[in-house]
């Protein structure tokens, strides 16, 4: 992993050297293809590694089974279309990271990586208004780390289901939520005191491709929220809260890249619905970086965590009540159940 974060870093160091008068001036029109050698130079580097220390590419081609091939088609369209939604209804949550997390979860974090990595190719290069983003080509890094970052904390148990835990975990659970949204909340009040409102679309007056959109971008925010507090509160499953850290530790990574990009290659262009969080920022007096960077450290963990709860409550129902075998199912299913000790110990054996 180590020589493929080397990797990256040296072939976009060089990509916009060759590409821009400098790097700190680099080119916005050749930074998407700059990213995508960059990455391609990292995933080669990873298998090149693993082949000659295993003989195999297995935690690789291990993710990418019959169901996650698909699963992906899916998972992408949906990240497309609720970011289209989020842009061209200028509300400020992202919302196109749901099919990339959910994929992350079930199949893990290069089957994430990927998904995040095609649905931005797609919305920045391929796709006509109202569904292109023309500036989401170079945020393709952001939804491969929400990809990584996702199947990684999978792959440490901050999805599984823990229900049925006695009161005491229950109220620990919550004191982790509400610290966790604390920090967030005194992020957001650091960053927009003074902010004016945000102009947002009437959903009435949009255009009714993306009016359509926005009611299932609605009912993925909700039921996302809703079903989280739901599984807390009444099936007393206390990894509600390891999904909301996980979400917010995701944002705030990629919140970070995403102000990088937006602040120091397109001039305060975000790639989503927060754009006019960042021009209402600059009305303040912020300039494009400040804006960017302080927009992005708010808005991208609160996304983050509100996709990661939508996903948590679909797939605590697929684990339970399908019974699904995606390669990492041993992570998605409650500690309880005999089916997940089963197949984690038939995985665990075969590795």
């Amino acid at each position: 992993m180590g020589l493929g974060m080397g990797s990256f870093a040296t072939v976009a160091a060089l990509g916009i050297l060759l590409t821009s008068p400098s790097l700190a001036d680099p080119a916005p029109d050749r930074f998407p293809m700059v990213m995508l050698a960059a990455l391609a130079a990292a995933v080669l580097t990873y298998a090149i590694v693993e082949r000659r220390q295993t003989g195999r590419l297995d935690s690789i081609t291990r993710q990418l089974g019959v169901r996650t091939l698909v699963l992906l088609p899916v998972a992408i369209a949906l990240d497309v279309a609720l970011g289209a939604a989020s842009s061209g209804l200028r509300v400020p949550l992202h919302l196109d990271s749901v099919g990339t997390i959910l994929v992350a979860v079930l199949c893990g974090p290069f089957a994430g990586a990927l998904t995040g990595l095609v649905a931005a190719v797609l919305a920045g290069a391929l796709l006509p208004a109202p569904f292109g983003i023309p500036s989401a080509a170079s945020f393709a890094v952001v939804g491969v780390l929400t990809g990584l970052l996702a199947g990684g904390f999978t792959g440490i148990g901050a999805f599984r289901p823990r229900p049925r835990r006695r009161a005491r975990a229950v109220l620990g659970a919550i004191v982790v939520i509400v610290a966790a949204l604390a920090g967030l909340a005194l992020i957001a009040w650091g960053a927009l005191a003074g902010v004016g409102p945000v102009p947002l679309s009437a959903l009435d007056e949009a255009d009714s491709s993306l009016a359509a959109l926005g009611w299932v971008g609605a009912f993925v925010v909700v039921g996302g929220l809703l079903g989280g507090l739901a599984r807390l509160l009444l099936l007393r499953d206390v990894t509600i809260a390891s999904v909301v850290v996980a979400g917010a530790l995701i944002g705030l990574a990629t919140g970070a890249v995403r102000a990088f990009i937006g602040g120091w290659v397109l001039d305060g262009r975000t790639g989503s619905g927060m754009d006019g969080l960042v021009v209402a920022l600059g009305d303040r007096g912020a300039d494009a970086w400040p804006a960017v960077v302080g927009a992005s450290l708010v808005i991208d963990p609160l996304d983050r965590i509100v996709s990661s709860l939508a996903v948590s409550v679909a797939v605590a129902a697929i684990a339970v009540g399908t019974r699904a075998r995606f390669p990492q199912a041993e992570w998605i299913v409650a500690d309880d159940d005999d089916f997940a000790l089963r197949v984690g110990s038939s995985m665990r054996a075969t590795r």
